[in-house]
C-alpha cells in the first residue's frame, strides 16, 4: 500500500478513535489536537542518535548509551550515504556575474567537499553531477521511473495541501523563492525520491545566494552565507536542525552570515524548497547552503577563490565531523597556510593576493580582524587589503611593539608567524 493511502487509512482510525477521547476528555484542546495529528503525519525520519549509531557501528564502536546488542560490535554495517548537489546545471546555470556563472561555483565548490567528506570513511559520497554532467545512475532512474516520480509528487503534494487546508499543519512562507522550470521541478523531487529509495542519510546542497533586484553587473548590497533548512513540521527537520547548527559553528567563525533581511539569522526554515523537502518528500537531514552572494569579489577572482571555496568546504566538513565525532577535529582549524611566506611588502591597495588572504585569515583566528565596530560583512577575508586590512595590521603592530604604519613588512611578518605556529 502505498505512502497516500496509508496515511489516509491512519488518519480516519487516528481521528475516529485518538481525537475523540483526547478532545471529549479535554486532556488537550482542539488546536493542540491537530499539532498531535500532525505530528504522527509528519513522524521523524530518524534521530540523530540513530544516525551516529550507524556512524559508530561503521569501525565497529558501540554508543554507551544505545540499547543496541552486544553483538553490535561485531557487525561491519554500511557507510553512511551522503549525497552533495552542486546546484543547477548546464541548461540552468542559475545566477551569475560578468560572465561567471553559479552553476560552475556550485561545482567548483561541491567537489573540495566531497573531496574532504571521503577522506572519513565512515562515509560513502555521492554527486549528482560533474564535469561530465548527471550521475548516470541517477540519470537512469529519473528515467525510468518517471510515471512513478510523477505520482510521487502529486501524492505527497496532495496531502501537504490536504493537511495545510485542514488546519493540521501551518502554511510556513518566511522568504520567497523564484518558481523552478518544471524539468528542474522533476529532477528536483526525482532526486528526493531517489534519496529515499536507496537510504541516503544527508544530503547537501551547495549554492551560491544573488537577488532578484540587483541592477545588472553591479555589485550588490548583500554579503555572507546562509543555511536552508526544512521547516519543523517535516519529518526531517530535527536532523536537519542539528546538521546544521554544526556546519554553523564553523563556518561562521571565518565567515560572515548573509546580511540579507530574513536571511541573517544564518539557519532559516524553509516550507517550500524542494531541495530540502518540499511538501515532506525527504527522509535524509539535508541543508542547503548559500555559501555567500555571487559578486563577492573572494568568489569570482582566480587567483584567491580556490582557496577561498576549499576553505568553505573545510570548514562545512569540520562541521559534519563536529556532529557525528565530537573532539576529533577539535580547535580553530583553517585549511589556508598560516604561515606568510614571501618577503615582499604587503599594503593597502594590493587585490586578489594570496598572501593577504593568508594574512587576514592569521589576523581574523588572533582576534585582530575585523576590528571592533567592523562585521565579517564589513571586512569578509578577501585577498583584498583595504581600509580594515590596514586598520587591522595597525592593531596588530601596536600590540606587537611595532611602529603603526599598517604596512606589512619584515617585523610583522616575523611576529605574524610567531602567533601563528
Amino acid at each position: 500500500m502505498d505512502r497516500f493511502f496509508k496515511s489516509v487509512l491512519f488518519f480516519l482510525v487516528i481521528v475516529g478513535i485518538g481525537s475523540f477521547f483526547i478532545i471529549k476528555r479535554n486532556f488537550i484542546s482542539i488546536d493542540n489536537a491537530k499539532n498531535f495529528l500532525a505530528g504522527i503525519f509528519f513522524v521523524e525520519s530518524f534521530t540523530m542518535d540513530s544516525l551516529k549509531n550507524d556512524y559508530l557501528s561503521v569501525t565497529g564502536n558501540k554508543n554507551d548509551d544505545s540499547k543496541i546488542g552486544e553483538e553490535f560490535n561485531n557487525i561491519a554495517k554500511t557507510k553512511i550515504k551522503v549525497l552533495i548537489v552542486p546546484g543547477h546545471d548546464n541548461d540552468y546555470w542559475g545566477t551569475e556575474f560578468n560572465e561567471i556563472r553559479e552553476a560552475d561555483l556550485n561545482l567548483k565548490l561541491a567537489k573540495y567537499l566531497a573531496d574532504f567528506i571521503k577522506s572519513d570513511n565512515h562515509f560513502e559520497v555521492v554527486m549528482s553531477r560533474d564535469e561530465n554532467g548527471y550521475n548516470s545512475e541517477l540519470l537512469d532512474y529519473l528515467s525510468k521511473n518517471e510515471n512513478d516520480i510523477n505520482k510521487f509528487i502529486a501524492e505527497n503534494k496532495n496531502l501537504t495541501d490536504y493537511y495545510i487546508r485542514t488546519g493540521m499543519v501551518n502554511d510556513f512562507e518566511q522568504i520567497i523563492h523564484l518558481n523552478a522550470l518544471p524539468g528542474v521541478v522533476f529532477r528536483l523531487y526525482g532526486i528526493n525520491k531517489w534519496v529515499n529509495d536507496n537510504n541516503v542519510k544527508i544530503v547537501l546542497h551547495v549554492h551560491f545566494n544573488d537577488y532578484a533586484r540587483r541592477p545588472g553587473d553591479s555589485v550588490g548590497d548583500y554579503s555572507g552565507f546562509a543555511i536552508y533548512i526544512p521547516e519543523k513540521q517535516f519529518s526531517n527537520s530535527k536532523s536537519s536542525l542539528a546538521l546544521a547548527q554544526s556546519v554553523f559553528g564553523r563556518l561562521s567563525k571565518y565567515f560572515a552570515v548573509s546580511n540579507m533581511p530574513k536571511e541573517n539569522a544564518g539557519i532559516i526554515e524553509d516550507q517550500k524548497l524542494i531541495a530540502i523537502g518540499s511538501n515532506n518528500t525527504l527522509n535524509a537531514a539535508s541543508m542547503l547552503v548559500e555559501y555567500g552572494y555571487i559578486y563577492e569579489s573572494q568568489f569570482i577572482n582566480s587567483e584567491v577563490s580556490p582557496l577561498i571555496f576549499e576553505e568553505l568546504a573545510f570548514q562545512t566538513y569540520l562541521g559534519i565531523e563536529d556532529l557525528f565525532n565530537s573532539g576529533k577535529i577539535s580547535g580553530d582549524v583553517s585549511s589556508i597556510s598560516s604561515k606568510i611566506m614571501k618577503d615582499n611588502i604587503l599594503e593597502e591597495g594590493m587585490k586578489n593576493d594570496q598572501e593577504v588572504l593568508k594574512f587576514q585569515m592569521v589576523l581574523l583566528r588572533a582576534g585582530f580582524y575585523p576590528t571592533p565596530g567592523f562585521s565579517k560583512n564589513d571586512c569578509p577575508v578577501s585577498g583584498n587589503f583595504l581600509s580594515c586590512t590596514k586598520l587591522a595590521v595597525k592593531k596588530f603592530q601596536e600590540s606587537s611593539g611595532i611602529k603603526a604604519s599598517g604596512i606589512v613588512g619584515a617585523l610583522t611578518r616575523s611576529a605574524l608567524n610567531q602567533i601563528s605556529e
